[in-house]
């Protein structure tokens, strides 16, 4: 007994997944400080959720001066991750 054959998935769906990470990536690659601000505006008031040390470690890493530099990292793994989506749907 054989299996029965595959379906594509659909291409648009796929597409815009791919788009949309590689736009999330370049957003993070542009504008580093301004998200690392963000999310230090955001962890401030978790300080009694989840005490008070943790979240000052937290904040200092990303106070410091190598934090910029490992976002844009992370923002350029999200680009790539986005072309591997979108280019896998051409070549599939």
């Amino acid at each position: 007994m054989s299996l029965p054959p595959a379906t594509p998935a659909p291409f648009w769906p796929i597409a815009a997944w791919g788009v949309a990470f590689i736009l999330i990536g370049a957003t993070i690659l542009v504008w580093p400080h301004r998200l690392i601000r963000l999310y230090v505006a955001m962890l401030r008031p978790m300080r009694r959720v989840f005490g008070r040390n943790l979240i000052d470690w937290e904040i200092g890493l990303l106070e410091g001066r190598v934090a910029p530099i490992l976002v844009r990292l992370f923002g350029l793994f999200v680009v790539v991750a986005g072309g591997s989506i979108f280019f896998y749907r051409f070549n599939a």
